[in-house]
């Protein structure tokens, strides 16, 4: 060995320099490290509520059907069925569905809603522009965050005091529109 190599292999300072170098490595590859494997974690998570779901869904599917199945002609109990997963899969406090005759909707079915509330909603009346309207043009779904923007009707003020926010979604393969609402706390 070199007397300069040999002198710098024993020189504390150098020791110190390249221990605390490597454990400089060390800490950056443990850092990416952890980070990836939060993120690993992160998009695991992700896809575990993203299967959930969808096993929730086919679920709800599947439920619908049997009871389609078994009452032929009776569309009564596939209605109170559905509205019953959605407020499980919403966690709803009340659920309405409604039926639409290409003028009017009238509720048809109701699971929570306060009598006078599902009273209103039984009787034939048009759209509102705010929310069912929006349905039958084609959204999705449409979801009203604060429902004390929504405009009073006459026949429902105070009714719907009782509603802090509203989704609502359409059935695409027919004519009907499902509105789910929760109860302020």
């Amino acid at each position: 060995m070199s007397p300069t190599r040999d002198r710098t292999l024993h020189d504390p300072k150098t020791i110190i320099t390249d221990l605390q170098r490597q454990l400089a490595d060390v800490q950056r590859t443990l850092n990416q490290r952890t980070a990836e494997r939060d993120e690993a974690q992160r998009r695991l998570a992700e896809r575990t509520v993203e299967r959930d779901e969808a096993l929730d869904r086919q679920a709800a599917t599947t439920e619908v059907l049997q009871i389609i199945n078994s009452s032929p002609g009776d569309l009564a109990p596939v209605f109170d069925a559905m509205l019953d997963r959605a407020l499980r899969l919403c966690d709803a406090a009340f659920g309405i569905f409604q039926s639409y005759d290409g003028e009017n909707l009238r509720g048809v079915a109701f699971k929570g809603a306060p009598e006078a509330l599902a009273e209103v909603i039984r009787r034939p009346r048009r759209p509102s522009r705010f929310v069912t309207e929006r349905l039958l043009r084609g959204e999705r779904y449409v979801q009203i965050t604060d429902a004390t923007l929504l405009p009073r009707s006459p026949e429902s003020v105070g009714l719907q005091a009782h509603i802090t926010s509203v989704v609502s979604a359409r059935c695409s393969t027919c004519r009907y529109a499902v509105r789910s609402a929760w109860l302020a706390s």
